[in-house]
C-alpha cells in the first residue's frame, strides 16, 4: 500500500503540476509556448482519468490514513460525505480550468493552485494526525511542476533551439522556486524547535531517508544549475534530456521522502 500511495502522488503531483505549467504557458506569447501548447489538446483526456486512481485510493483510505484519530473540525472536515463531496467539487474544477486553458488562462492557473493545495492536504498532509505546514501545498505542486516540465521535455515533441532556452530558463525558475520554499518549511520548523513540529522532520533525517534529504535538493536543483551555467549548454538536446532524467529521478526519491515515513502499515 505504502508503494501504491507514493505512486498515487507522483501522477497527482504531475497532473497538478502540468495544469500549472501550461495555465502559466497561456499567460505569455512567445515561441517556447507553442511547445507547451501542444499538450493542451490531450489535457481533457487526463483530466477525465484523474479520478481513476482516486476511487481506488478511497476504496483503501480506511487503511491507510489516521482519520478516525481526528477530533474537532478536523473529524468534521475528513468525515467520509465531506471528504467525496470535495473530490467532486475537484472533479468538476478541474473540467472548468480546462475549459478556460486557451482563452482565460488565469482561470486556470487560480483553480489548479487552489485544489491542488487542497488536494495535497486532503491526501498526502492528512497522513500526519499532528503535524502541518502552510507550505506543503505549495511545494507539492512546485514538485508536481518540475516533474510534468521534466516528462513534457523527454517527450518525442522535441521543442526547436531557439524554445529550449526559454524552456530551460523555466526550469530553473521553478526548481529554485522549489529550492527556496523547501528551505523556508525546514528554517521555520528549526527557529520554532517545538515537539510537534520537529518530529516530522525527525523521521526523515534517520537511516536511508537523511541519504534522500541529502540527495534530492542535488537531484531536483543541481540540472537546472547546470543548464543555466552556459547559454550553449541550454541548446543540447542530449544533455537537457539527462538533466530531466535524473530530475525525475530527484522527484521520485522527493515523493518517497515525503509519503513513505508518514504511511502506517507494510507496503
Amino acid at each position: 500500500m505504502k508503494v501504491f500511495l507514493v505512486f498515487f502522488h507522483l501522477l497527482m503531483s504531475t497532473f497538478f503540476g502540468g495544469g500549472i505549467v501550461l495555465a502559466v504557458s497561456g499567460h505569455f506569447k512567445g515561441e517556447w509556448t507553442k511547445f507547451l501548447r501542444c499538450f493542451i489538446p490531450g489535457w481533457k483526456w487526463i483530466t477525465m482519468l484523474w479520478f481513476i486512481p482516486l476511487i481506488a485510493l478511497i476504496s483503501m483510505a480506511s487503511h491507510l490514513y489516521p482519520w478516525d484519530g481526528f477530533h474537532g473540525h478536523r473529524a468534521t472536515y475528513f468525515s467520509i460525505y465531506y471528504l467525496l463531496a470535495r473530490q467532486v467539487i475537484y472533479l468538476g474544477s478541474l473540467f472548468v480550468a480546462y475549459h478556460f486553458m486557451r482563452s482565460r488562462p488565469w482561470i486556470s492557473l487560480y483553480i489548479y493552485f487552489v485544489i491542488g493545495t487542497f488536494f495535497a492536504y486532503d491526501w498526502a498532509l492528512s497522513l500526519e494526525t499532528k503535524w502541518f505546514s502552510n507550505l506543503y501545498g505549495l511545494i507539492y505542486l512546485s514538485s508536481g511542476s518540475l516533474g510534468a516540465l521534466s516528462i513534457m521535455l523527454l517527450t518525442p515533441i522535441a521543442p526547436l533551439e531557439h524554445e529550449r532556452r526559454d524552456l530551460v530558463n523555466l526550469y530553473v525558475s521553478i526548481s529554485l522556486f522549489w529550492l527556496y520554499l523547501q528551505f523556508c518549511q525546514f528554517l521555520i520548523v528549526w527557529m520554532g524547535n517545538l515537539p510537534r513540529e520537529v518530529s516530522w522532520y525527525i523521521v526523515r533525517l534517520q537511516g536511508p531517508m537523511l541519504v534522500l534529504f541529502i540527495a534530492v535538493p542535488l537531484l531536483r536543483v543541481l540540472p537546472g544549475i547546470v543548464l543555466a551555467c552556459s547559454p550553449r549548454l541550454k541548446m543540447k538536446e542530449a544533455l537537457i534530456n539527462i538533466c530531466m532524467w535524473i530530475s525525475l529521478l530527484g522527484f521520485v526519491l522527493e515523493m518517497v521522502w515525503f509519503i513513505w515515513p508518514s504511511i502506517k502499515g507494510g507496503l
